[in-house]
């Protein structure tokens, strides 16, 4: 159900640190980081979601599904303010 709120509200952090919850709670501590990432880049914490997406990435097979959206935040670069 998570997952398809998510898939309704994209941008909403607590539905990722819900879902990481859900998902730590299984086991799943590759997803559980990437979901608790996801949460930390959309509250605009770029740094904490960076360290995230990392561990995220080391237990992912690299090229993998999620270790693809977890590289796309490792290496995300927020636009300077007062830049074009």
């Amino acid at each position: 159900e998570l997952r398809q709120a998510l898939a309704r509200e994209p941008n909403a952090p607590l539905g990722y640190r819900q879902l990481a919850i859900a998902l730590g709670r299984k086991g799943d501590r590759a997803n559980a980081d990437l979901a608790s990432a996801q949460a930390s880049f959309n509250e605009g914490d770029f740094n904490t979601a960076r360290q995230l997406a990392a561990r995220a990435q080391r237990n992912f097979a690299k090229g993998s599904p999620g270790w693809l959206k977890a590289d796309d935040i490792v290496n995300y670069k927020p636009p300077r303010i007062g830049q074009n």
